[in-house]
């Protein structure tokens, strides 16, 4: 027989696509218009919405992943703070920055620059280390942009920045 299709009112799928654009996931979507993730992800589409890729769909903290997008002073200083004191993991789209724990409040305000709610990790050791790390593939890209690339340690250098005189 012929499957009929969802019916879901004009009015109900811009609220879908409201709420997928602030951040709703796809499922919790279809769980509450009583429908299939499949119709959701019609319903996006029709309506011209980018479907999120599966790294940011299951995103747990939020994350400005546009941070390093932008030229900025604040986005220059911290990309020589990932030169010295940072790493990147292209396989992972991981960025992290561990400082030893007396800088926990430098870390913190990484943390407000990157719009990030996940929480500084408090590393035991000889050392204890304050660390915070995010995933995010936007984010590994305009790093690498700035020179900050996985093993950077053996392959970058300080570039010219904008503002620098002949």
């Amino acid at each position: 027989g012929i499957k009929r299709r969802d019916f879901i009112s004009i009015p109900g799928k811009r609220d879908i696509c409201r709420r997928y654009i602030f951040g709703e996931s796809t499922g919790c979507l279809a769980t509450q218009f009583k429908t299939s993730d499949t119709t959701i992800f019609k319903i996006l589409e029709d309506c011209g919405i980018k479907i999120r890729p599966a790294s940011e769909a299951h995103r747990k903290y939020t994350l400005n992943q546009d941070a390093f997008a932008i030229d900025s002073p604040e986005a220059s200083y911290w990309t020589g703070m990932l030169m010295t004191d940072g790493s990147v993991r292209v396989d992972s789209n991981c960025v992290m920055l561990s400082l030893t724990d007396r800088d926990i409040g430098h870390i913190s305000k990484f943390q407000k620059f990157l719009g990030t709610d996940r929480p500084v990790s408090i590393i035991p050791g000889k050392s204890v280390q304050a660390r915070i790390a995010v995933q995010s593939e936007r984010i590994i890209k305009s790093l690498g942009l700035r020179g900050v690339v996985q093993n950077k340690t053996f392959i970058t250098h300080a570039g010219r920045f904008s503002n620098d005189k002949d």
